[in-house]
C-alpha cells in the first residue's frame, strides 16, 4: 500500500537529488513498485503450484484469463 509507495518515492527521490537522469529514476522507481507489489502474490502461485493446490491455481486461471476454454 501507501508504505510501498512511501518507501519507492523516498529512493527515487534520493536518486534525483544526486543527479540521476530523471527517465532513470522514472525505470527504476516503476520497476521497484511492480517487483514489490507482485512479489508477494508471486510467491503465493510458486507455493500452490509446488503444494498442488488445485483451488488456488484454478483461481489464479481466471484472475489471469488463463482458463482453457
Amino acid at each position: 500500500g501507501e508504505s510501498i509507495r512511501d518507501e519507492v518515492l523516498a529512493q527515487a527521490r534520493r536518486r534525483l537529488a544526486r543527479g540521476v537522469a530523471s527517465d532513470d529514476v522514472l525505470e527504476f522507481a516503476t520497476a521497484a513498485l511492480m517487483k514489490k507489489i507482485l512479489h508477494r502474490p508471486s510467491v503465493g502461485l510458486r507455493e500452490a503450484g509446488e503444494a498442488e493446490d488445485q483451488e488456488v491455481m484454478r483461481a489464479a486461471q481466471r484472475l489471469f484469463g488463463l482458463d482453457d476454454d
